[in-house]
């Protein structure tokens, strides 16, 4: 006899009924939890499909207004931080999802490939301008030297037609 006065002892079914009431509770609240872990997941999911289908939207009007650029300005130097622009917006954007610290990580990281590469690309536009200044300064000298050979050889063939006339 149990100290309340009953003559229960444990494996009585009244404790396996109440070990069996425990366990489906149990079963349950899983059930529950792989449920609404399912309806988390489908949710995240439609978030990442809307941020994903947001940056194809940003891509396709981003190109369309560097491609702009390029065809009004041509050669313009600028490629690289357009570039980074675009990382840019696109990484604000999944800081939406990854939060601050892994984008900072992420920004920070794009930061190091990055700037080489706008270094570079504003060296060889500078280059390539000086190059191009260059060709224009001699192609403009020729034709100076040339336009001045003419206009000698029209003097001397004016001068030697006029003398021939006064003989």
């Amino acid at each position: 006899m149990n100290s309340d006065g009953s003559d229960r002892r444990y494996g009585d079914y009244e404790y396996e009924g109440e070990a069996q009431n425990l366990y489906d509770g149990k079963k349950e609240r899983m059930m529950q939890a792989k449920t609404e872990s399912k309806s988390l997941k489908t949710a995240e999911f439609s978030q990442d499909l809307a941020l994903y289908a947001g940056l194809f939207g940003f891509g396709l009007m981003y190109n369309r207004i560097v491609g702009e650029l390029n065809q009004k300005y041509g050669q313009h130097g600028y490629t690289s931080i357009l570039v980074a622009f675009g990382v840019s917006v696109t990484l604000a954007i999944l800081s939406l999802r990854v939060g601050a610290e892994n984008t900072l990580r992420l920004a920070t990281g794009f930061a190091f490939s990055g700037l080489p590469m706008i270094f570079g690309d504003t060296s060889r536009y500078l280059r390539y301008k000086q190059e191009v200044s260059e060709i224009l300064a001699k192609a403009h000298k020729a034709r100076k030297g040339f336009d001045n050979a003419r206009q000698s050889a029209a003097g001397e063939g004016q001068g030697s037609e006029t003398y021939s006339h006064g003989d």
